[in-house]
């Protein structure tokens, strides 16, 4: 995804992040996710972020993913209604 572009949505459970992206299509409107897990580096003692995930990260993703999931299916359906001018 563009730096520039920000996401249309975030899911977060520290230190796992879930951002969703939309993207316009001929065909219409579609979403990705992009997954990050935040760490906090110990040489500069700044936060970064990875996508790569421990064992310790794997339920908070999938809580996150099945989040994103949900959150996208209700916004497709949104995006449809609008669409089709029905409310």
């Amino acid at each position: 995804m563009p730096k520039n572009n920000k996401p249309v949505h975030e899911i977060k459970a520290w230190p796992v992040r879930a951002a969703i992206w939309r993207q316009e299509s001929k065909n219409g409107a579609f979403y990705n996710v992009t997954f990050e897990r935040s760490y906090k580096d110990k040489d500069d003692d700044q936060y970064k972020s990875s996508g790569s995930f421990n064992r310790d990260d794997l339920l908070s993703l999938a809580q996150i993913a099945t989040k994103a999931w949900h959150w996208i299916v209700g916004q497709e359906a949104k995006d449809h209604q609008q669409t089709s001018g029905t409310e």
